[in-house]
């Protein structure tokens, strides 16, 4: 079946969208087909789709990160090229290639300027030969492909040199539209580059130098151009005042940045205020640009204690978000939250409070509105609930308990509301569940920590239903684990393991009692339980620790446990002469450290299996004296027997112990009678 090649473009484009790897099977076989059409109906047309197919394919594979099966293609149109010397869409999908395929080799996760420069020679060359045929675009792409590649890597003498050759290309082209956007951007990211790295007096000199290239140039260009330089100039301010107001030091007490620094910071603002506002309308996403400056200010006048200027920034930023919502609503929440952490800190609850109602109306109502930017749209409404969790924290820590259950609440409330949205994406549900999660946790902690237990267990109770309703949320139940942890410890001394056991059967659901952070309570029981010489209780608490572990084999921590707990109990059964018990807690470790023993988890720096048999070998030596002075020492031969293959199986210098066990349990050990004749 032959193919139209009008159809050609569309139909290989729609086999590399589609396409779910970097093979592109279907493209190459659509244009392989295409080859021997070309081949069997031989024209000028044929070869020129041929062409276009194979630049569309050279530069999936390039964008792709995948420029040396990008080869064939570019190989395949120098062919066509010398086949039609003078054909102008030919040349014109092979300058192109030239130039992708370029910037590919330079921008490419192994990055090879050598195998760059043979496509760029190419294109000047071919450039040269084809003067009536202008490609002076494709050699700015070059120019700028190799400015960016050699400034991201430090090198700025180089980027330089390749600069002023842009620049002097400018000067031959200066009608050019695209050559002088690049020679822009060439600016710009020179700007990028000496801001990142703390040169700002490098950086705003370069902005002054775009400022001014800017105001020469944008008169004669279209207005899409202008525009885009404006744009440009906009994100070279923003990221001047981003860095220049950042902290001196990011450490735990980051201190504010220099007063010079934000004096400039303050001339830049005033700048990008100038220059959005005619451009903002047409284009809101340029306010984004402004938002992320008023937000970095915000941020260095809150770290400098400077509140009305932060007030004035945080104006803008309310303004912005008003005006802009689908662009500006990120950046708008981000400093109400910083407002409110910031009067948390200060135990200003006035204000914070102020700050949330705020907060609470620009994100529901933006809610409520939707948005056609997702990532945009969920983000006011967790950082709302962040701002409720830390203001329900604050409260527990102040023993003002109903305004953090109200804070509480509030959480509850926007996590329902997201449920019954069909457009919450997943990640939002997991990030609001864990919130919830953990300040009901917390709550917990201030209730068991002023001695209201009934609180604390209701609250428990709705941990644990939230945990049902989210049972893939590990922080669900990671924190349902250890408020049930707190809440037992704490029953457990006041009053009693009894307590404690009749709470664990009442409340702890299945999606906990199987789940291996459950361990940590039973092993902490168990340890309670055996101080207090209950060891009734502490045989059946670790019954249920077994059975945990056995539902959940592969998993070291409550292995681990389960084998601190045996050995403790093993050592209550054999001092108090119980030799069997001590037999059965013995060998359940003797299972844990077979089962262990190529287990590559680390804890405490040493495999999971060590540590496991560490306790083996020590509890098989204590045994062993116990066993001798009980005048029981014709079982101690198993003992060794077990011991040797730990020493066998482990050898390094951490494992000493265990060797040292081998050599004690050695000593103990009856003498053999010799083996049988022919045995």
């Amino acid at each position: 079946m032959s193919i139209n090649p009008l159809s050609l473009p569309g139909i290989i484009a729609e086999q590399i969208e589609i396409c779910d790897d970097t093979e592109f099977a279907e493209a190459r076989q659509t244009l392989a087909d295409f080859e021997r059409q070309c081949v069997a109906e031989p024209s000028v047309q044929n070869d020129e789709f041929l062409a276009g197919a194979h630049r569309q394919l050279l530069e999936a594979f390039d964008d792709y990160d995948a420029p040396f099966d990008a080869e064939p293609h570019l190989d395949a149109l120098r062919r066509l090229h010398e086949r039609h010397p003078a054909n102008p869409r030919i040349i014109e999908d092979y300058a192109n290639a030239l130039a992708h395929h370029h910037d590919a080799w330079l921008t490419a996760e192994d990055a090879d300027p050598a195998r760059a420069a043979i496509p760029y020679q190419a294109l000047l060359a071919l450039a040269e030969k084809n003067p009536e045929h202008d490609l002076s675009e494709e050699i700015a792409d070059a120019y700028f492909n190799q400015i960016h590649h050699y400034i991201t890597r430090g090198e700025h003498r180089a980027a330089d040199t390749i600069h002023g050759q842009l620049a002097a290309h400018h000067d031959r082209h200066p009608a050019s539209a695209h050559i002088t956007q690049r020679l822009a951007q060439a600016h710009l990211t020179r700007i990028y580059s000496c801001a990142d790295t703390d040169e700002l007096d490098s950086a705003r000199a370069a902005y002054h130098t775009l400022e001014a290239f800017i105001q020469k140039h944008i008169d004669a260009l279209p207005p899409p151009a202008q525009h885009n330089l404006r744009h440009m100039q906009i994100r070279a301010l923003a990221h001047l005042v981003e860095t220049s107001a950042s902290p001196s030091n990011t450490g735990e007490n980051p201190a504010p940045s220099d007063p010079t620094e934000i004096a400039a910071a303050e001339t830049h603002y005033a700048a990008m205020r100038e220059l959005c506002a005619p451009l903002a309308d047409a284009e809101p996403r340029i306010a984004r640009h402004f938002a992320d400056a008023a937000i970095a200010l915000c941020n260095h006048y809150n770290l400098s204690d400077e509140p009305a200027a932060a007030a004035e920034k945080y104006r803008d930023l309310e303004r912005l978000a008003d005006r802009y919502p689908q662009h500006c609503a990120p950046q708008f929440s981000r400093a109400l939250y910083a407002q409110i952490t910031s009067a948390i800190r200060e135990r200003r609850f006035a204000d914070a409070e102020k700050h949330h109602a705020a907060f609470e109306r620009h994100a529901i109502a933006k809610r409520d509105a939707g948005a056609p930017e997702k990532h945009d749209d969920t983000e006011p409404v967790e950082n709302l609930a962040q701002a409720s969790a830390a203001l329900a924290n604050a409260y527990g820590s102040a023993s003002r308990m109903p305004d953090a259950e109200r804070h509480t609440r509030k959480i509850a409330d926007l996590l329902d509301t997201a449920k019954r949205n069909p457009d919450t994406g997943a990640s939002t549900l997991a990030n609001l569940a864990a919130l919830h999660a953990l300040t009901l946790h917390n709550l917990i902690v201030d209730y068991v920590n002023t001695g209201d237990t009934a609180t604390a267990a209701a609250r428990h109770a709705d941990l644990a239903a939230l945990a049902a309703q989210h049972p893939d949320s590990a922080a669900a139940v990671e924190n349902l684990a250890d408020a049930t942890d707190q809440i037992a410890t704490n029953l457990a001394k006041n009053s009693g393991i009894a307590a404690v056991e009749k709470f664990l059967s009442q409340h702890v659901p299945e999606t906990l009692a199987s789940n291996p952070a459950y361990s940590k309570t039973l092993y902490n029981l168990i340890v309670i339980a055996s101080d207090a010489k209950d060891i009734t209780a502490a045989e059946r608490l670790y019954a249920v620790l077994r059975q945990l572990v056995q539902k959940n084999p592969p998993h070291t921590t409550a292995a681990l446990r389960l084998a601190k707990a045996a050995y403790n109990l093993h050592y209550d059964h054999s001092d108090a002469g119980d030799f069997p018990r001590a037999e059965t807690k013995y060998r359940d470790l003797v299972v844990l450290s077979r089962i262990h023993e190529g287990n590559p988890a680390l804890e405490n720096g040493n495999p999971i299996g060590l540590e496991i048999a560490l306790r083996q070998s020590n509890a098989a030596r204590n045994y062993a004296i116990d066993l001798k002075n009980k005048n029981a020492a014709h079982r101690i031969p198993a003992l060794l027997a077990d011991i040797r293959h730990l020493a066998a199986r482990w050898t390094s210098p951490a494992a000493k112990p265990v060797h040292d066990a081998l050599a004690q349990i050695t000593t103990l050990c009856p003498p053999q009678p010799p083996p049988l004749p022919g045995a």
